[in-house]
């Protein structure tokens, strides 16, 4: 079990607690104010319209119904989403857990193992050298003695760690952020928790639409600008990859 202790000595429960949830809480609030800044010029809007006799009787103007819309709003209900790689180093989930209690919502975005595993090694970093360990940036999780990088929950003896290849390695890194999702289930009880689980483009809009309806919030027209690495059937044999 993870206490409070552990995750406030943690290096990036700190950089959370002064840098991250100032972050979120600081936009939460600027969003609070952009809506009554809105409101108050719908409303100035509309007082002249009316002093100036324009608009019509049924009240369907569009001032009206903008206004009708903002004032529907309700900023403490309001959802705001934080993405990145960070979430997943050093202990800042647990840290917004204990942090944040009630106040927040995790969305676990699973996929399969072996995908994951192939998508990291297929990386490149420069160009002519692919990712190799989840010890090194982007993603920082590593079990290996001597890298600074914060405990684990799936421990691996350095001798059997320097044996894996590349695409056992990022097996691991899937499976110790599975254990960190069902720990961090188990530990925290006051935040929200959902899960989507995808294989396909088809799967994953069907989840999410089905946390957006749970959330209540709107869908939206997102350009997808980063492009996955494909992965066909039969275009990696696994057995290839491990020893």
């Amino acid at each position: 079990m993870l206490r409070s202790k552990s995750i406030e000595s943690s290096v990036s429960c700190r950089f959370a607690k002064k840098k991250i949830i100032p972050y979120l809480r600081k936009y939460r609030n600027l969003a609070v104010k952009k809506r009554n800044v809105i409101i108050d010029e719908l409303n100035r809007n509309q007082t002249e319209q009316t002093r100036a006799g324009i608009g019509n009787d049924n009240g369907d103007g569009d001032d009206e119904q903008q206004l009708k819309l903002f004032r529907s709003i309700r900023m403490e209900n309001a959802k705001f989403i934080d993405l990145g790689h960070f979430h997943n180093r050093g202990r800042t989930l647990e840290c917004f857990a204990d942090e944040l209690k009630d106040e927040v919502i995790f969305i676990r975005v699973r996929r399969n193992r072996y995908d994951i595993a192939r998508s990291f090694i297929g990386k490149k970093m420069t160009r002519n050298k692919h990712l190799r360990t989840p010890c090194k940036s982007p993603v920082s999780v590593c079990p290996q003695s001597g890298q600074r990088l914060g405990a684990v929950n799936l421990q691996v003896a350095d001798e059997i760690w320097n044996s894996m290849t590349p695409f056992q390695r990022f097996l691991w890194y899937a499976d110790e952020m599975e254990h960190r999702w069902h720990t961090l289930i188990t530990v925290f009880h006051e935040p929200t928790y959902h899960e989507i689980t995808w294989s396909n483009s088809m799967d994953l809009e069907r989840e999410t639409a089905k946390v957006r309806r749970a959330l209540g919030c709107t869908s939206t027209e997102i350009k997808n600008t980063h492009q996955h690495i494909v992965h066909k059937i039969g275009k990696i044999n696994c057995t290839d990859l491990i020893r």
